[in-house]
């Protein structure tokens, strides 16, 4: 685990940093929150970091990341649809983002959050 959190806080390389925080999350779940919210802020080459961080955020749920999952909504489909899956098992909070996320000003979010919940397109 100290190699990973190494790896996660000082390699170069996105790739290397996304498979970092990974396996943190799977070593050290309940530690790695702060990590998992860092990891969606974070800009990275195809957006290796953030999805690691998103796909973490689905494997382990925390309501508490829901409010960076929503902030992040905008930059890319895979956010959407992580607050959908979180929604759809019953997080109250994830429900409330969503339902957000749905009148957000910007129509690609609208797009995707539809698509995240099988609204499919607006008319």
């Amino acid at each position: 685990m100290e190699l990973a959190g190494r790896a996660w806080e000082k390699d170069s390389s996105d790739q290397v940093r996304a498979a970092a925080l990974t396996a943190l999350t799977r070593l050290a779940p309940g530690s790695s929150r702060e990590a998992v919210a860092a990891g969606l802020r974070t800009k990275s080459y195809r957006e290796a970091i953030q999805n690691a961080a998103i796909t973490a955020a689905v494997q382990r749920p925390d309501s508490g990341l829901v409010a960076e999952l929503e902030a992040i909504a905008g930059e890319q489909p895979l956010p959407a649809m992580a607050l959908a899956v979180l929604a759809a098992r019953g997080d109250a909070v994830a429900k409330a983002a969503v339902a957000r996320l749905l009148e957000d000003p910007r129509s690609w979010v609208r797009e995707w959050v539809r698509e995240a919940v099988g609204q499919g397109s607006e008319g």
